[in-house]
């Protein structure tokens, strides 16, 4: 396929969307035979059929409905150039994509979001789409498994916190998950991050405890 000719393709987008040669006649002010002329030059630029009649109208074969798709997006963004540089419209909505983990509180994502989300209310110009999604992890405190760890680590479960795990997936797969580590969380993720040798050695113990534990030692303290 060469050069792709737009008067051929705004005729067959036309006759698509109206059902018949003759109506689409009407909209372009143009004999049927002109258009039927038209549509047959394109589909030799194209290598194959885009109609197939069913009864009195024009039904789009499978490369024809290929070829409508693209013609529609075409001629939709044609027509909000126009708009646009006619003043009619400001110009298209830019995207704000925003990625957000599941365990982040909706209320301080909402307060985060809420200067952008404000402004975009004010000139009506916002959608949302959720593309992705990333499990968190949430464990009850009431849960066997926080309670071991309590016992294992001396310490009680922390909250969630607002960063994803492989933790979270085997959550949501239905197996009790629990993150636990050396280390501070308040200093994770950051320049530097570090860990103590204190923190090594309690990570070790805990380590010691859970083999005893699982060998059936019920007594772990």
């Amino acid at each position: 396929m060469r050069g792709l000719n737009y008067n051929h393709l705004f005729y067959f987008w036309t006759v698509a969307r109206e059902g018949t040669i003759a109506r689409a006649g009407e909209v372009l002010h143009l004999t049927p035979q002109t258009i039927s002329a038209q549509l047959r030059l394109l589909e030799e630029s194209v290598g194959a059929a885009l109609f197939t009649r069913v009864g009195r109208t024009l039904r789009l074969t499978d490369t024809g409905r290929l070829v409508f798709d693209y013609a529609e997006e075409m001629f939709r963004l044609g027509a909000e150039m126009t708009d646009v540089l006619e003043g009619r419209v400001s110009g298209r909505p830019l995207s704000f994509a925003v990625g957000i983990v599941d365990v982040v509180p909706k209320n301080i994502a909402y307060r985060l979001l809420e200067p952008a989300l404000a402004r975009a209310k004010a000139s009506d110009a916002l959608t949302a789409e959720v593309i992705a999604t990333y499990p968190g992890l949430a464990l009850d405190d009431a849960h066997p498994l926080a309670g071991l760890v309590s016992k294992l680590t001396g310490r009680a479960p922390r909250a969630a916190v607002s960063y994803g795990s492989e933790a979270g997936l085997f959550q949501a797969a239905g197996i009790p998950s629990v993150v636990c580590g050396p280390g501070d969380i308040d200093r994770a993720h950051k320049p530097e991050e570090y860990i103590t040798l204190q923190e090594l050695n309690e990570a070790r113990d805990m380590m010691l405890r859970l083999g005893q534990y699982v060998i059936g030692d019920r007594t772990v303290h």
